[in-house]
């Protein structure tokens, strides 16, 4: 049951990464013009987008360590592959 489990996160991760498309809407890298036109976003959710990336940053050496000790049990540990640029699935078992 468990390998269904961490192959089904890692197949909605693989969507997910899919379809930003190469764009990295949570990284310093991303301008606020690019999400606007290539997103089309609005205001609303441009901010939105910019508090996450905020809270993002903040959490990235917790979610490291949770990552590093392979904590499969952790929701961090699946939660913070959306925000991994060049993201590959990981083999767990």
């Amino acid at each position: 049951m468990v390998r269904e489990y961490q192959m089904g996160a890692n197949i909605l991760l693989a969507y997910f990464h899919y379809c930003n498309k190469g764009i990295y809407p949570f990284s310093a890298e991303c301008k606020e013009q690019e999400l606007t036109t290539l997103a089309e976003l609005d205001e609303a959710r441009n901010r939105f987008i910019q508090f996450t990336r905020s809270n993002v940053e903040k959490q990235k050496k917790h979610w490291e360590k949770v990552r590093q000790s392979n904590d499969y049990e952790n929701d961090f540990y699946y939660i913070s592959q959306l925000y991994e640029e060049n993201w590959m699935p990981q083999s767990t078992i």
